[in-house]
């Protein structure tokens, strides 16, 4: 059953824009952090956020883009 107050926003990040060398390379740097991200192709990788989100989630993810960015 679907909860009709429960929504999801999904994010697509363009690695290649952003820096990196590949989606692949973002989603193994993550996984690292036990954080699942969607590989969309392969530039881009994909997040959703939903109402259960917290200030607290964006800054660790936020942190994980610094720290393999580096």
């Amino acid at each position: 059953m679907t909860d009709k107050h429960a929504f999801f926003d999904t994010l697509a990040i363009d690695c290649i824009a952003s820096g990196f060398s590949s989606a692949d390379f973002v989603l193994s740097e993550f996984h690292k952090f036990d954080c699942n991200l969607r590989k969309i192709d392969n530039n881009h990788v994909g997040l959703s956020l939903n109402e259960n989100t917290t200030i607290e989630n964006l800054r660790e993810l936020i942190e994980v883009f610094a720290l393999i960015k580096e």
